[in-house]
Parts: C-alpha cells; sequence; structure tokens
C-alpha cells in the first residue's frame, strides 16, 4: 500500500516538478549543462577554469531534486498521518 501511495504522488506531482524546473532552469538545454557539470568531476572543471560555473551547476540540480522529493515526502506523511497508515 505504501509503494502504491508513493508512486500516485510522484505521478500526481507532476505540475509541481514543472514549476520547479521553470525556477531552475531557463530552458532544457540549460538543465543538460547543469546535469554535465554535475557528472564532471570538479577537478577537471578546475584545470578548464569553469570550477564555480560547476559548483553552480550542481547547487541547482541538487537543489530540483531535493524540492521534488521533499514535496513527495510531506505529502506522504501527510497523508499517512491523516488516514493513519
Amino acid at each position: 500500500m505504501t509503494a502504491v501511495l508513493l508512486i500516485i504522488l510522484i505521478i500526481a506531482n507532476y505540475p509541481l516538478y514543472k514549476f520547479f524546473f521553470s525556477l531552475m532552469f531557463d530552458t532544457t538545454d540549460d538543465f543538460w549543462e547543469c546535469l554535465r557539470y554535475y557528472f564532471t568531476p570538479d577537478l577537471f572543471s578546475l584545470f578548464r577554469g569553469e570550477y564555480f560555473k560547476d559548483r553552480v551547476s550542481e547547487m541547482r540540480i541538487g537543489s530540483f531534486l531535493v524540492l521534488c522529493g521533499l514535496c513527495v515526502f510531506i505529502e506522504f506523511a501527510v497523508i499517512k498521518n491523516i488516514f493513519g497508515m
């Protein structure tokens, strides 16, 4: 039952994820660039002179993931407390 509720919440929050996406990233290309920096080791970015851009991109991806996960967690906790599951 818990897994089903989590899946429903993840799917139902799609409009909220789109809103967070529009807050964090200008375009989808901006998102893919941030994702590229996320998987690039910081040392490589330092040698290329892109260290601070790498750090900001990692922070944006991390913030986006935390916001999305936090929404699902809070909704799950509220529903679980209301229905006493």
